[in-house]
């Protein structure tokens, strides 16, 4: 026959129950009165150790809290995109290395070993697909950085949900990888390609990726013709830009931008 230690009290003028452990597996009958003694210490400055226990086996792993994440919050807030890649980078990365642990177990520790994980490439995978195709995952710094911001993100949400003490986001003194800014400029002939192409998609021979529809390219000229540049800069609402096309030559170099379309807005999002 089974036997289990079990300490029963009332508090609050309801009556309460704590399994202390199995006789024999995990406390002898000695070490399951001295857990009792515990116990009741802590019943006597006013805590609630079935209360606790109950409290504790409530809060969701980080695999679980994820799903949520994406279904109560980035589902809602974020852009499909973005969404999309919070999905991979839960399932590819943060899930296989820390996804079993409880939400409020994590510490810093935690999570600067899983950016090195990521960054060394212990997550990075290279396999075959149902459909012949092959399904890659890439690991680096970069990868790293933007997993820390969404387990930022994921435990400031949990310290809302309760299920960490405020002010205790593991993420905060995990110090993540340093990024630099790469400028690069089109050569000659990337810009006659870049024409071409631009001419074939508003004419019909091209097809354009459907999320780009958006989206027009913008030509910011920098060199030694200063009006070009502002021919260019003065392009930016006319409908030059928005039929795509190409004006003007320069000695000097070019420099791309993406501009998207709103209504009557314009947003200038990257320049590289």
């Amino acid at each position: 026959m089974r036997r289990i230690y079990l300490l029963q009290y009332s508090q609050g003028g309801r009556d309460h129950r704590v399994t202390i452990g199995r006789h024999g597996v995990e406390f002898t009958a000695e070490q399951a009165r001295n857990e009792a003694r515990r116990l009741r210490g802590l019943i006597a400055s006013g805590e609630n150790p079935a209360q606790v226990r109950s409290h504790e086996r409530s809060v969701p792993t980080i695999a679980a809290r994820g799903e949520r994440y994406l279904e109560e919050y980035a589902g809602l807030h974020k852009k499909p995109s973005a969404l999309a890649q919070y999905k991979r980078n839960l399932q590819n990365h943060i899930n296989p290395l820390i996804g079993a642990l409880k939400v409020s177990d994590a510490e810093r520790q935690d999570i600067s070993r899983i950016m090195r994980d990521i960054a060394a490439g212990k997550t990075a995978k290279d396999e075959k697909t149902k459909r012949q195709g092959r399904r890659i995952v890439r690991g680096g710094e970069i990868v790293a950085n933007r997993v820390h911001a969404l387990l930022s993100k994921m435990f400031q949400l949990a310290e809302d949900w309760k299920y960490r003490p405020a002010g205790s986001n593991p993420c905060r003194g995990a110090k993540r990888f340093a990024e630099h800014k790469v400028e690069r400029y089109l050569s000659v002939d990337e810009l006659a390609r870049l024409g071409r192409a631009l001419n074939a998609a508003k004419e019909g021979r091209l097809i354009v990726d459907p999320e780009a529809s958006g989206t027009v390219i913008y030509l910011k000229y920098r060199g030694e013709q200063s009006r070009c540049a502002k021919g260019a800069v003065g392009a930016i609402g006319d409908d030059a830009t928005r039929s795509s096309s190409l004006r003007g030559e320069t000695s000097g170099e070019v420099s791309m931008a993406f501009v998207g379309w709103a209504g009557d807005r314009q947003n200038l999002y990257t320049v590289f």
